[in-house]
């Protein structure tokens, strides 16, 4: 649970405090939070999603590029050792 800011909010004398949704991402050197309402949570909820597949595909292309490198390497090696 947080203090949401406001300094007119019941959350502001830190005995009642709500929850909320935030997205944070770092900018110029510093991180920045951004409150996200009730109704932008399963839009950001499906783009979250879609970030996650893109980041596993993104590490499992840079696994296969790997093999694929380490495969070039042992077929040049080959190549030099055969007269």
């Amino acid at each position: 649970c947080n203090k949401c800011g406001k300094p007119t909010c019941h959350c502001a004398s830190g005995t009642e405090l709500h929850s909320s949704l935030v997205i944070s991402w770092t900018s110029q050197g510093r991180k920045r939070l951004r409150t996200v309402s009730k109704e932008e949570q399963p839009g950001l909820a499906a783009l979250t999603r879609r970030y996650q597949l893109v980041r596993k595909a993104r590490a499992r292309l840079l696994e296969v590029q790997a093999e694929m490198l380490a495969i070039i390497d042992k077929l040049e090696a080959a190549r030099r050792r055969e007269p």
